[in-house]
């Protein structure tokens, strides 16, 4: 059985994260296209690394504007962006909601 978990985004640098069945990617570019790989490990040391499908991060999108502004609501605004199948918001940077694919 595995005692650990390890990822990878370039399958020779790799990272433990104990015993684990999923792992948040952080720091990646948008725009980038990525492979993304994960191996178990025990006391005998690592297994064959498997491999997600390469996943490219899409743009951020461009021409953000404000629209339909009222004392308690706005309209955001922006250009849709080739790839993405949904958008999230966020009013401070750190909870982000799901809204779907529109613009």
């Amino acid at each position: 059985g595995a005692s650990s978990y390890e990822t990878s985004t370039d399958n020779a640098t790799w990272t433990d994260h104990g015993i684990v069945t999923s792992y948040n990617f952080t720091g990646l570019s948008s725009g980038t296209s990525y492979t993304l790989y994960v191996r178990a490990k025990n006391s005998s040391g690592a297994g064959a690394s498997g491999s997600s499908s390469s996943v490219t991060l899409p743009a951020a999108p461009a021409g953000l504007s404000v629209s339909g502004q009222t004392a308690s609501a706005i309209t955001l605004n922006w250009a849709a962006v080739t790839g993405a199948t949904g958008y999230d918001t966020s009013l401070d940077g750190s909870t982000w909601t799901a809204r779907g694919n529109v613009t």
